[in-house]
């Protein structure tokens, strides 16, 4: 160090001498100094040994600049201790600290503590923070550049510390470990941060870990996730698990490529090869929130194949299980208690038609009535032990709620007319309307029908209108005339009841038999009001029931009388009584039979749907004859006040006048429509008859009249 100061004093004394003086000046140790040939007046040193003058300078300074060509050395090579060169050779220059091995040796900044960039005792490159100098105990980095020969080598940082590696877009940057094969992190070409098995190193081959810091993440080639973007809006995210990025085995993504975000689906064994999506099954969740009574907000397990639409095999709504069928929506909700309420079952396979839980009844709410119901206009088909019904839809059984439903069999709706016109227009709704209704109104001609119903607000007359305008209409089924009633499915979740009126009281218009039963369950054998806006394709309305109006039109009756409603399903027993509150009367005609006392009202009415219920009656009265000795008949005739049924007729001998205690008795089936049972009377012997059926009669209480029981 102490050379280099003699240089650098020498070279500021040089600075100040004139020409004159610098001309062959000579120092200690052959070092001549000359004027410079290419610098003017600018001293300079050189090798003054060969006695010439120098071509070329070793050492020039000008009092602003140092030039120093070839090698400034500060001690020498013999000599132990710290070495500086300065050397310079073509395109290549150094700057050397040199210290034996096993010293440290580095530009230090600062007085007793500071910094130093350099070698460190161990022999590793460091920069410290050096508190105090020359302890080197306080590495802020620490590496020695070793190539494999060396077992090891650290990279070592205090916290809060930065290594920044930078590179050109697009390419990787990374740090590798290993030789021939290892591994290697950094990032990609795609500026997503991962971790690799790098086999052979450089080719990022086997991937174990990606992540972009912006929702996609990865594990190698077994999870992907993805999400992409369009103007900074999510359009869609992926998770899956596959054995490639072609062939799926579980995945998870959300569609938000619409303003409306179509939701999110989960899926198994999922191929998106050649453009086309294979999902064997998947469970899709809509994005929209769950509505009651509506099909929004669902989760639905769906199945596909490949270039097919999705098809759902279940959907969940949030308050039940659906189950719709394979090529249509059709649900099925469980109500809470493990019962299936609407849709059908699994895998196509169809809801088991024998599900129905109803019963048709002339007051709302209750199944069986425990009074007369009379002069009834409405039928209602109503829940009873359950709370599901299967209907035919799509050409398979689905189950629905089995909410109540009523059908009209009188109404009122204001419509318009033309004159000379048989089309009636503008009603409100012609869904409680049938084929065969009676139409009475302003301008509508007596007798004229409904004969076909065109829309769901019109209808046509079976006569011409007399006037125009917009009357009130009265919409009634004939008097005394029988009618099916049809639960008819109109949608996958919806369905209503249906009127088909027979054409007469023992002959339906429409068949209803085994022989055209749909699994086995009745239903119309063919189609009902063919044409009708209202029409039912064959076989897809559902028998739930027969009933009948009473002699005044528009009207019907469940009472002990008049058992004029008829269930397929869920019939009860339910009893039949009829009394005569007359004391007593007489009857003189002789070998003819009559209804009892005369009276249209001494007998008991029934409508059947099927011919399958046996109707059970018992008839009991007084009797006594002034012939001595005469014969005292009862009996009970089926739709006849003259003839007495087979096993009915009960002969009862009078003598001498004597009051007897007759019966009789009968069980029948009735074939299908209108029956009444009339309770007969009558005696082969000339004479008076007579008959006690309220009071006393020799002494005894009588009670006489017909009562049995009966499954509707």
């Amino acid at each position: 160090m102490k050379r280099l100061a003699l240089v650098l004093l020498l070279a500021s004394s040089l600075s100040s001498l004139s020409s004159a003086q610098l001309q062959k000046t000579s120092v200690p140790g052959g070092i001549r100094m000359w004027p410079s040939p290419a610098l003017g007046r600018i001293p300079y040193v050189c090798d003054g040994t060969t006695g010439s003058f120098c071509t070329s300078a070793s050492f020039a300074y000008d009092g602003a600049d140092l030039y120093v060509a070839g090698r400034v050395g500060i001690g020498a090579a013999a000599v132990t201790g710290t070495k500086l060169y300065l050397s310079g050779s073509g395109t290549n220059a150094n700057i050397r600290f040199y210290a034996p091995d096993g010293d440290a040796v580095a530009f230090q900044f600062g007085g007793t503590n500071g910094y130093a960039v350099g070698r460190s005792p161990a022999g590793l490159f460091t920069v410290n923070r050096d508190v105090p100098f020359g302890t080197f105990n306080r590495h802020i980095f620490l590496i020695d550049g070793s190539d494999s020969s060396i077992t090891s080598a650290e990279l070592r940082s205090t916290s809060n510390s930065t290594l920044f590696i930078s590179g050109t877009a697009g390419g990787y940057q990374t740090l590798q470990f290993g030789a021939t094969n290892g591994y290697a992190t950094g990032k990609d070409s795609s500026d997503v941060f991962f971790l690799n098995r790098d086999v052979p190193i450089g080719t990022q081959a086997l991937r174990i870990f990606s992540a972009d810091g912006a929702g996609s993440f990865g594990l190698g080639t077994i999870v992907f996730v993805y999400r992409t973007t369009n103007g900074g809006s999510n359009v869609a995210a992926r998770f899956y698990i596959a054995a490639t990025t072609g062939a799926d085995r579980f995945t998870i993504d959300n569609d938000e490529s619409s303003s409306t975000a179509s939701g999110t689906r989960l899926g198994f064994n999922v191929s998106n090869t050649s453009g086309n999506v294979v999902r064997y099954a998947a469970i899709s969740c809509a994005a929209t929130s769950r509505t009651a009574g509506s099909e929004a907000g669902y989760c639905s397990i769906l199945a596909q194949s490949a270039g097919a639409a999705a098809a759902e095999i279940g959907r969940f709504d949030g308050t039940g299980l659906k189950l719709p069928g394979l090529t249509a929506n059709r649900p099925v909700v469980t109500d809470g208690n493990s019962y299936l309420t609407t849709g059908t079952a699994i895998g196509g396979v169809a809801a088991d038609p024998a599900l129905i839980h109803n019963r048709l009844t002339l007051t709302s709410g209750t199944p069986v009535t425990s009074s007369d119901v009379t002069a009834a206009t409405t039928v209602y088909s109503t829940p009873y032990k359950g709370g599901q019904i299967a209907l035919y839809y799509s050409s398979t059984w689905t189950v629905y709620s089995n909410a109540e439903k009523s059908i009209k069999l009188t109404d009122t709706q204001t419509c318009s007319t033309t004159n000379t016109s048989t089309s009636v227009t503008g009603c409100t709704s012609t869904t409680q309307l049938a084929r065969g209704m009676a139409v009475s109104g302003t301008g509508i001609p007596g007798g004229a029908t409904v004969s076909a119903i065109t829309s769901s607000t019109a209808f046509t007359l079976s006569a011409a209108a007399t006037a125009t305008g917009s009357p009130s209409l009265t919409f009634k089924v004939p008097a005394s005339t029988p009618f099916d009633v049809f639960a008819v499915a109109t949608s996958a979740s919806t369905w209503r009841l249906q009127l088909h009126l027979w054409s007469s009281g023992t002959a339906r218009a429409v068949g209803v038999t085994y022989a055209n039963a749909q699994d086995g369950v009745l239903m119309n054998d063919t189609v009902l009001s063919s044409g009708d806006d209202n029409s039912v394709a064959a076989k897809t309305g559902r028998y739930l029931g027969t009933g009948c109006t009473t002699s005044t039109a528009g009207q019907t009756e469940d009472s002990t009388t008049k058992r004029l409603l008829w269930n397929y399903y869920e019939r009860e027993r339910r009893i039949m009584l009829r009394t005569e509150s007359t004391a007593s009367w007489t009857y003189t005609t002789a070998n003819t039979f009559r209804q009892a006392r005369a009276s249209t009202a001494n007998q008991l009415e029934v409508v059947v749907g099927q011919a399958e219920e046996v109707m059970d009656l018992f008839l009991s009265t007084r009797v006594t004859h002034t012939a001595n000795p005469a014969s005292c008949i009862l009996g009970i005739g089926r739709d006849s006040t003259t003839t007495t049924l087979t096993g009915t007729l009960s002969t009862y001998s009078v003598y001498w006048s004597q009051t007897v205690h007759a019966i009789a008795t009968v069980s029948d089936l009735p074939a299908i429509g209108y029956h009444y049972y009339a309770w007969l009377e009558g005696s082969p012997e000339a004479g008076t008859q007579t008959y006690y059926s309220a009071g006393t009669a020799g002494g005894i209480t009588v009670a006489g009249g017909m009562k049995g029981t009966w499954r509707s």
